[in-house]
């Protein structure tokens, strides 16, 4: 069992956020065999980290979201 993390579409239209699927990501990227996969999920997982380290130090408030 892997912990990952979602990822969902953003849009102004709520019709196309509904018919756009979001993406799951793992934590452990190291365990994703194929490289481009691995390498989406390496900057998935850093793009994480970041939106993190903003929200909790209150420099912002944001979030990831698929476009």
């Amino acid at each position: 069992m892997y912990y990952h993390f979602p990822i969902n579409p953003y849009s102004n239209k709520i019709v196309r956020s509904l018919k756009k699927e979001g993406k799951i990501y793992l934590y452990d990227w190291s365990v994703i065999e194929e490289k481009r996969a691995r390498f989406e999920n390496m900057v998935a997982g850093h793009l994480l980290k970041l939106v993190d380290y903003f929200n909790d130090t209150g420099q912002a408030d944001l979030s990831i979201c698929l476009i």
